[in-house]
């Protein structure tokens, strides 16, 4: 997406996006909901340096060294996963 910021509003009900072919809309879309939905190794798929959601109540944000660490860990330390997780979901 070329190290442009994007900026959706959902304070709405509905939102629509609408720019021509190729300018990126599902692909931001598809980070939205990675994010969201904290699927690290899916979202780690994708170029980006720093998501970040900002609500009513402050912000949470990640880059994707972040992701990279959470994506070295190995399967057998699920705790030590679930604790980095949390952290990254408290920034």
């Amino acid at each position: 997406m070329g190290g442009t910021t994007y900026h959706l509003d959902i304070s709405q009900m509905a939102s629509i996006i609408v720019c021509p072919n190729g300018t990126g809309k599902s692909t931001f879309l598809s980070l939205f909901y990675l994010f969201l939905s904290r699927q690290w190794s899916r979202l780690a798929e994708y170029d980006f340096i720093r998501l970040t959601l900002v609500y009513d109540f402050g912000e949470l944000s990640v880059t994707r060294s972040d992701i990279n660490s959470l994506d070295a860990l190995p399967r057998s330390t699920p705790r030590l996963r679930t604790l980095l997780q949390s952290v990254v979901r408290a920034q």
